[in-house]
């Protein structure tokens, strides 16, 4: 059996590991470490020692603890103290199940549009969560508009926002899964600014994170979509040329800068690769074309093996015929 646990759950296995059950130390048999064959930790590590005592549990909180445990252990039996931590909003079962339901929507359907918002039935749990987690500023949050209802996100995106360090506003339950993307941005200024260290509140980096925060800013608008964390800087435009009818076989490819290619093409593609990328995206081909690549049919539908031996035979080529050094005039001629 394997023993571990999260968070705190390290710490507890930690204990349970050295822990004496039959207060007996000539026998071992009742051992914690005896009674698992291996531990494992999430988020968390096994050991006794928490941080920011910098050695051993303190021995004079070991009465206080005790004392702790039984007003729990009493509580639990009666009814008094709740069974499961429960803030009445963010941070209890209700919302944490919500996350459950996010991640599966976005494993099997990311690019579909999520009902998250409208699915479950409303509650005063729900309804601030949401206002909590998607207010662009104060005046948002205490008017309630506009509301998670008024915009449109693919389940990638609703996601992301419950749980990206650009959108959560808890530290503790921050992941860098990238950005939002289908639509316009703002600064998310709720519940705390930005530019925490300008106004002297640094200290708070420890609750909220370092991480500036954005929002769509759009209802009703388009449908925000998810932009992961590898394609944060890249091109948005999907420079593909319209067709009018299907073609039966390929043509020779356009420049371009060619008027049948859209306007934020013309203007990307004819410049040099992108920043993301050292390769030529090439918005006709599967393959990434590099510069100088062969513009026929054949070569486009070629293998890829194929095609680095022709850039190589090529480069080699125009090296011999126009070396580096190569001071020659450039001339032109024509022929009639």
């Amino acid at each position: 059996m394997m023993c571990g646990g999260h968070s705190l759950g390290g710490v507890l296995t930690a204990f349970f590991a050295e822990w004496d059950f039959d207060g007996d130390h000539s026998t071992t048999g009742d051992a914690g470490y005896n009674q698992c064959s291996g531990y494992f930790a999430l988020d968390t590590r096994i050991s006794t020692r928490l941080p920011g005592f910098g050695g051993d549990f303190p021995e004079e909180w070991v009465p206080l603890l005790r004392f702790g445990a039984g007003a729990v252990q009493a509580g639990l039996e009666t009814g008094v103290v709740p069974r499961a931590l429960s803030a009445p909003a963010v941070i209890n079962t209700e919302t944490m199940n919500l996350l459950a339901v996010a991640g599966l929507a976005a494993r099997l359907d990311p690019g579909g549009v999520s009902d998250l918002a409208t699915y479950p039935p409303p509650s005063f749990n729900t309804d601030t969560t949401y206002r909590i987690l998607f207010s662009k500023d104060y005046p948002a949050f205490l008017k309630g508009s506009p509301a998670v209802r008024d915009f449109r996100f693919t389940n990638a995106a609703a996601l992301g926002g419950l749980l990206d360090d650009n959108s959560q506003p808890l530290a503790f339950m921050q992941a860098s899964l990238g950005f939002w993307d289908g639509g316009k941005i703002v600064d998310k200024e709720f519940p705390a600014p930005n530019d925490l260290e300008g106004i002297g509140l640094g200290g708070l980096t420890r609750l909220l994170g370092t991480e500036k925060k954005a929002i769509p800013d759009e209802p009703g608008g388009p449908l925000y979509t998810w932009r992961n964390f590898d394609r944060v800087g890249a091109r948005t435009t999907r420079c593909t040329r319209p067709r009018t009818a299907p073609r039966s076989r390929p043509r020779a490819r356009r420049s371009p800068t060619s008027p049948n290619w859209p306007a934020a093409c013309r203007s990307t593609l004819s410049t040099s690769p992108s920043t993301t990328s050292r390769r030529r995206w090439s918005p006709t081909s599967r393959w990434p074309r590099r510069p100088g690549s062969p513009t026929t049919p054949s070569m486009r539908t070629a293998s890829p093996r194929t095609r680095r031996s022709t850039w190589r035979r090529r480069a080699a080529s125009a090296a011999i015929r126009s070396p580096a050094t190569s001071s020659r005039p450039a001339t032109s001629t024509s022929t009639f």
